[in-house]
């Protein structure tokens, strides 16, 4: 049995030994010694060993006594020698025999060749090893994972970046697990156990720990790997750095974020704290803060930093800005970026505070950039701060750049809204100040609401108005409501001119004048305005002339201010808006004072002249007059003008003419010039004479203005003294005939005398013896013309005497020249004159008085002669001549070679009662020129080249009388018009 027993064992497979509880070999198989070439008995107790690798023999000696001491089946590899030398690799696996106690009794062994298993393993090794080689030479994090999501491996890449070695990395604690940001660790576990329970491919974003402590975005891809059937056997996961992507995506939703909060109008305190906090976030270790000037660019309005410590931010506030104020500072001033990268360092701002401020809240650099307009105006800084000092990297660069794009854009935006809706109040204002001088309020009311408005839209200033004096040598307080009172009162009455103050030169040169610190500029010494302004804490002074359309200046408008400091561009602007205003409201108050005075003066005058003045739409029949109008008409003034009331008024034999003249205008649009009556309730008569100019408006509408007078008293005076005139016409021409009466007497004697010889020479034709009929009837012929002769000459005689209404006729004017001839020829022969007459044969006729032309030829023809009585020395020659003209006029011509007249006297020859004769009246000549004027004719008079003097006068082919003397009820000459107009006139 037991032979058959060894005979089995030596004919498995395997090497089989057998040990005693203690460990000693009993027993090995015929194979075992096959193998190691030992015989049994070289192998018994531990005799084996020698078979065993001598670096493996210490390993397997002490397994084997930890599996004895264990009393348990174990395993062992290892490597033994083959007869030939050889090494193999063998799997040893012991298993205990118990006894009926429960106590090992034996043990039994089996090795197992695994040389083939083991060479494979080593080639997996190697290349695994390889594979580390490579996936720890990437530049990436990969990590391998076991089927059920367990940790397997890592590269060197993540080993270095977390800061661990692959054995930390295999512990329970799962320090890859802590290495990523607690607030993604719950999606990142959720994420992968859904991963390894699907076997869906892994594919998640989430924040890894740096070995400094920094925290970068990754994007983890995982893919699992299969064996033949499709089993998982590993994963294989691949992080990729990501942060500066996620970085700018954050940025660029940072920015679109801030922008549609800058477009949606949001407040820029709102949206600056907004960009802060991105930068913050951004940037890990760093704070910023935002610092805005005011819209004079003077002083830091407001600072703005949600992570800035409050105090720090509430100490820059109101801080004035300069170079020395500190890095922000300078960067406004210069519009330069600033870096300090350590404060403790740099000793720029030692000694303005800034520095001791940043230090005591803990901050070690700031690196500022200005806040750039698109204008180029600075606008404020923004500013970034570390507490552990530094330089800018090239991303905090490139995150400033960016940043304070977005900031200028929200600025200028707010800045932009800001000046549209001060621009719509300042319009409203305007509008409102403009209505009430349209409205008429009075100027003070006007520059004190003005003044107020700069108070309301200008923070911080007071407005002040000066004008000149009438003389333009003083000041006169215009307005000035929030300025003291002692300052204004001050002020009235200075003198003004360019150096008494900044008003003074504004106005003098018709220019803005800036005083920014009245307290350093001593060019207003001199009078005392600087001592004046800052004894009242007026510290500048912005002063713009108010000038009138024509560039006169009026005064000057100025802007006041308690602080020292230049004007906002805002600020110039509106001091030159108001002080355009404030001119118009200056000359309107002007214009209306003056037309009020005009309309007074004229009233007045109307009132004194007995003129009142209307229009007339025709269109509309809209009529306005004036209140003289309305007295002359005696209408009351409440009582609306028309057409049908005028013609109420007018004298019912004037009505037709109305009418007519009303027709005739409506469509002409020429002027016109009427006169009528009126018939008044009382049933008296009034006089009007009318006159009016026609003119359209934009429409082309037509609109006559005129003027209605009452001439009624002018009208009754003028008749009265008609009457004298024509009485005193009378007596000219009875005193001119007077000094012709021996002529005359002479004419009418010729004849008488012919016919007394006539009759006695019939007489004794007729008494002879036979009677001589023929002759005696010849001599009757001759006696009946001698005595229509002498009719003639009397009926001329009582023509010239009498007092009859003027006659117009058709003249022949040769023909009632020749008649003047003939009556005063005796009286020019007695003068020893030799009258020479021309006359043109080719004359039309004129239409005329006969007579009142012929007293005329008179008065020239006596007067040549008389004007040559005294001459001795030379012909007393008269030239009396007619001719015509190229427009159709008839002229007559009466030149003598008399003693003339002085040049410088030639105007007054034709006044009434100037005669240069010793017995003369002076009325001749006056009433000479105004028969003609009368025929609408013209005479005058001119020296000769040699002695005497010329008269002539010109009158139209046909003469169209100038008033109709019907219309007035009475019976005038024109000539007794003309001689009182003559009268009136001198």
């Amino acid at each position: 049995m037991e032979n058959e027993l060894s005979r089995v064992v030596d004919a498995l497979p395997g090497l089989i030994w057998s040990a005693l509880p203690d460990g000693c070999t009993d027993f090995v198989n015929q194979r075992w010694c096959e193998y190691t070439g030992l015989s049994t008995g070289e192998a018994r107790d531990e005799g084996w060993q020698v078979a065993v690798h001598p670096d493996d023999r210490p390993r397997l000696t002490d397994d084997w006594e930890a599996i004895l001491a264990s009393g348990a089946q174990g395993d062992i590899e290892a490597r033994m020698r083959r007869f030939d030398g050889t090494y193999r690799w063998f799997h040893v696996r012991a298993c205990p025999l118990f006894g009926e106690k429960g106590e090992v009794v034996k043990w039994c062994g089996i090795n197992t060749d695994i040389q083939t298993r083991k060479t494979a393993e080593e080639a997996i090794r190697a290349e695994e090893n390889r594979f580390r080689v490579i996936i720890d030479g990437l530049p990436a994090i990969v990590t391998l994972m076991s089927s059920d999501g367990q940790f397997e491996h890592a590269n060197q890449y993540m080993l270095d970046y977390i800061g661990v070695t692959l054995e930390q990395m295999k512990l329970k604690d799962r320090p890859l697990g802590k290495a990523y940001h607690p607030d993604d660790r719950p999606a990142i576990l959720v994420k992968w156990m859904e991963c390894v329970r699907t076997g869906e491919p892994y594919d998640h974003e989430a924040r890894l720990r740096r070995a400094d402590g920094k925290y970068r975005w990754f994007h983890t891809q995982g893919y699992p790997l299969r064996d033949a059937e499709g089993r998982i056997v590993l994963w294989y996961l691949l992080q990729t750095d990501i942060d500066e992507r996620r970085c700018a995506e954050a940025l660029l939703s940072g920015e679109k974020r801030l922008l549609e909060m800058v477009a949606s109008g949001n407040p820029l305190p709102v949206v600056l704290d907004e960009l802060c906090g991105l930068l913050d976030k951004m940037a890990n270790g760093c704070v910023s803060g935002v610092l805005l000037l005011d819209r004079a660019g003077l002083k830091v309005e407001r600072s703005i930093g949600p992570g800035l410590p409050t105090t720090y931010s509430k100490a820059l506030e109101g801080k004035t800005v300069s170079p020395e104020a500190g890095p922000c500072g300078m960067a406004v001033c210069q519009k330069i970026q600033v870096i300090v990268s350590d404060v403790t360092t740099d000793a720029r701002w030692n000694e303005t505070g800034w520095q001791a401020l940043a230090l005591a809240h803990g901050l070690k650099s700031c690196w500022s950039t200005p806040i750039i307009a698109a204008t180029g105006e600075a606008l404020g800084t923004f500013a970034i701060y570390r507490p552990d000092g530094g330089l800018p990297t090239a991303f905090h660069q490139s995150l400033m750049q960016k940043l304070t794009h977005i900031a200028s854009i929200a600025v200028a935006r707010t800045h932009s809204e800001d000046d549209q809706q001060r621009a719509e109040t300042l319009l409203a204002h305007e509008k409102r100040l403009l209505e009430m001088i349209a409205w008429g309020y009075t100027l003070p009311v006007v520059l004190d609401a003005l003044c107020r408005l700069v108070e309301d839209m200008a923070t911080g200033c007071h407005c002040g108005i000066l004008f000149y004096s009438p003389d333009e040598t003083t000041w006169q307080h215009g307005a000035g409501p929030a300025l003291p009172s002692g300052y204004n009162e001050t002020m009235h009455g200075r003198p003004a001119h360019r150096a008494s103050g900044p008003c003074g030169l504004a106005a003098s040169e018709k220019k803005q004048v800036i005083v920014s610190d009245i307290a350093t500029d001593m060019q207003w010494d001199k009078h005392g305005w600087r001592a004046l302004a800052l004894s009242y804490g007026i510290k500048a002074c912005w002063s713009s002339p108010i000038l009138s359309h024509d560039k006169k200046a009026l005064g000057a408008l100025a802007f006041y201010q308690y602080e020292p400091g230049p004007p906002s561009t805002f600020q110039r602007e509106l001091i030159a808006q108001l002080s355009q205003i404030a001119s118009i409201a200056v000359e309107r108050a002007r214009s209306e004072s003056a037309l009020k005075r005009s309309e007074a003066f004229l009233s007045k005058a109307q009132q004194l002249s007995l003129t009142g003045s209307f229009s007339w739409r025709v269109g509309t029949s809209e009529i306005t007059w004036s209140e003289q109008a309305h007295r002359i008409f005696e209408f009351e003034h409440r009582v609306p003008v028309t057409i049908e009331l005028l013609s109420s008024r007018i004298h019912p034999d004037d009505l037709e003419l109305l009418n007519e003249m009303i027709d005739r205008v409506r469509g002409a649009g020429s002027d016109f010039e009427y006169e009528c009556r009126l018939l008044m309730p009382d049933r008296s008569t009034k006089y009007l004479h009318v006159v009016a100019h026609g003119t359209r408006d934009h429409d082309g509408a037509l609109e006559y203005i005129g003027a209605v007078q009452d001439v009624t008293e002018r009208r009754l005076s003028e008749e009265a003294l008609g009457k004298v005139r024509s009485e005193l016409a009378h007596v000219a021409r009875a005193t001119t005939l007077g000094a012709l009466t021996a002529s005359i007497a002479h004419e009418v004697n010729q004849p008488l005398s012919g016919i007394m010889t006539n009759a006695s020479t019939c007489l004794r034709m007729l008494a002879a013896d036979p009677p001589n009929v023929d002759g005696a009837r010849e001599t009757a012929r001759r006696t009946l013309r001698d005595g229509k002769r002498a009719s003639d000459v009397i009926v001329r005689l009582r023509a010239l005497f009498a007092k009859k209404n003027e006659l117009t006729e058709s003249v022949d004017l040769n023909e009632a020249t020749r008649e003047v001839i003939a009556l005063s020829s005796n009286d020019l022969q007695r003068n020893r004159v030799n009258l020479r007459a021309e006359f043109r044969d080719d004359i039309p006729p004129i239409a005329g008085d006969r007579v009142q032309l012929q007293q005329v030829i008179l008065n020239l023809l006596l007067n040549a002669s008389d004007a040559m009585k005294g001459v001795d020395d030379r012909p007393r020659q008269l030239l009396i001549r007619t001719d015509r003209d190229e427009s159709e006029h008839v002229q007559l011509t009466v030149q003598d070679t008399g003693v003339g007249f002085e040049p410088q006297a030639v105007e007054r020859l034709f006044d009434a009662f100037y005669t240069t004769k010793t017995s003369g009246m002076g009325i001749g000549l006056s009433v000479s020129r105004h028969i003609i004027e009368s025929h609408q004719g013209r005479l005058w008079a001119s020296s000769n080249e040699g002695p005497g003097a010329t008269f002539s006068f010109s009158i139209p082919r046909k003469s169209v009388r100038t008033r109709d003397s019907d219309r007035s009820g009475h019976n005038q000459t024109s000539a007794d018009v003309e001689i009182g107009q003559a009268m009136r006139k001198n």
